[in-house]
C-alpha cells in the first residue's frame, strides 16, 4: 500500500497579523500601497470582493482590530466608481498569500518516475548519491539540472529517474511525510560518511499537470482566453494554480502544466479562462507574487501566441499580439503593419509581443 510512511508532521503556519504596510482585503490576496501610503486599485479589486467605489472600501476599516484586515488611511478621492482601470500605467503585479490546495494523494495514484531530491551535500559524488537511490530501484540514474552543469560539484539538489511509478512509491514509504503550507516534503534519513543527514524528496503526480473546475467541465474552450504562465516553483500542481488565480481573477477553467518526457514539470503551463474579462485582466497584470510557507515566487503571464488566429484576416497561427487597450488582439504580420501605421501616430509606439519564429533551426 502507498504511502505507508513512519510519521506524518503537519506543521501550521504561524498565526499573527500581516505586514502592516498591505492591505488585507480577502485573506489570500493584498492590495499593496503606494510610497504615498495609499492602496493600488487594481481590476481585481472587485473580483476578490472589493467593490471599485469609496463606500465599500471604506467598510474594511472595522477589519483593523479582527485579524482579517487593516485600516485604510486617507483613502484617495479619485476612485473609480465603477469598471476596471483601463491605463496600462495603472495596473500593477496581484499579490497572492496562503496555504496550496491539498494534491490528491491515493494508492492509485501514479507518479513521475523523474523526483526532486534537495539537502545533497557538496562533498557527496555519484557513486555515493546513486548508491541511496539504486536501494529502491536498482536502474535508477542522477539528471542534473541544467543550471548545474557541472557534474561534480553537486550544488544542493538534483533530480533522479526511477524506473516506474512504483519504485517511487517504494522510495517514498521509507520517508517521513512532513506538510508545510499544503506542500509535502518526504524527508529521508541517509548515513553518509558516518553522519546521519536529511534529504528532500519531492514527488510529482502525472495528475497535477491538469486541473479543471467540476463545474467548467460543460464548457467549451476558446483558445482565444488563454494565458501563458513561466517561472513556476516545482511545488506549484496545477490545482494549485487554479485555485490562486480563481480567486484573484475569477472565472479560471483549466490549468494545463507542460511536462518533459517523465511527465515532470518544466516550469511553464497555460491557463484558460471562461470569460474575456478575467483573461485581459490576468494579461494585464503580468505578474503574480505567490507567497506560501515553503513557496515565494513571481509567476510570469504572458498572451499564449500558439495556435491563435489573426483578429483582422483570421490567418492561422499568427505569431503577434498587441497588449494595448485600444489593440489588445493577434495579428498576423500584414496586418499588424496595416493596423500600426504611419497614420495613427499613437499607434506607432504599439510594441508587439512575439512568438518566435517555429522555422527557426
Amino acid at each position: 500500500m502507498f504511502p505507508s510512511q513512519r510519521n506524518t508532521i503537519q506543521q501550521l503556519p504561524p498565526h499573527g497579523n500581516q505586514l502592516l504596510s498591505t492591505i488585507s482585503v480577502n485573506p489570500q490576496i493584498e492590495l499593496y500601497t503606494s510610497s504615498r501610503g495609499h492602496p493600488q486599485y487594481d481590476p481585481w479589486q472587485q473580483l476578490a470582493g472589493l467593490h471599485q467605489s469609496s463606500a465599500n472600501l471604506y467598510q474594511y476599516q472595522e477589519l483593523q482590530n479582527t485579524g482579517q484586515g487593516f485600516a485604510i488611511p486617507n483613502a484617495p478621492q479619485n476612485l473609480h466608481p465603477t469598471g476596471p482601470y483601463k491605463s496600462m500605467s495603472e495596473l500593477q503585479s496581484a499579490h497572492w498569500r496562503g496555504d496550496f490546495e491539498k494534491r490528491d494523494i491515493c494508492d492509485s495514484s501514479e507518479f513521475s518516475k523523474k523526483i526532486f531530491v534537495g539537502g545533497i551535500s557538496r562533498t557527496m559524488n555519484d557513486s555515493e548519491i546513486l548508491a541511496i537511490f539504486k536501494q529502491y530501484d536498482q536502474n535508477a540514474f542522477i539528471e542534473w539540472p541544467e543550471t548545474r552543469p557541472n557534474h561534480k560539484t553537486p550544488k544542493g539538489y538534483l533530480h533522479i529517474v526511477l524506473s516506474s511509478s512504483d519504485s517511487v512509491k517504494k522510495l517514498l514509504s521509507f520517508c517521513d511525510l512532513v506538510i508545510e503550507g499544503g506542500c509535502e516534503t518526504y524527508n529521508l534519513i541517509i548515513e553518509s560518511r558516518s553522519k546521519n543527514k536529511q534529504l528532500q524528496v519531492i514527488p510529482w503526480l502525472i495528475s497535477d499537470s491538469y486541473y479543471t473546475f467540476s463545474a467548467s467541465k460543460s464548457i467549451t474552450k476558446n483558445l482565444k482566453f488563454t494565458v501563458f504562465i513561466g517561472a513556476l516553483h516545482g511545488r506549484m500542481h496545477a490545482k494549485a494554480i487554479a485555485h490562486i488565480f480563481n480567486s484573484i481573477f475569477v472565472d479560471v477553467l483549466d490549468v494545463t502544466i507542460d511536462v518533459d518526457k517523465y511527465n515532470y514539470p518544466t516550469g511553464s503551463g497555460r491557463i484558460s479562462f471562461v470569460k474575456k474579462e478575467s483573461y485581459r485582466n490576468a494579461i494585464n497584470a503580468k505578474f503574480v507574487q505567490i507567497e506560501s510557507k515553503k513557496v515565494s515566487k513571481r509567476i510570469q503571464i504572458e498572451p499564449c501566441i500558439d495556435g491563435q488566429k489573426c483578429s483582422s484576416c483570421s490567418e492561422e497561427d499568427v505569431p503577434n499580439f498587441c497588449r494595448e487597450p485600444g489593440c489588445f488582439d493577434y495579428y498576423c504580420n500584414h496586418c499588424w503593419l496595416l493596423r500600426h501605421t504611419p497614420s495613427n501616430g499613437a499607434q506607432l509606439e504599439h510594441k508587439p509581443i512575439r512568438r518566435k519564429s517555429k522555422n527557426k533551426a
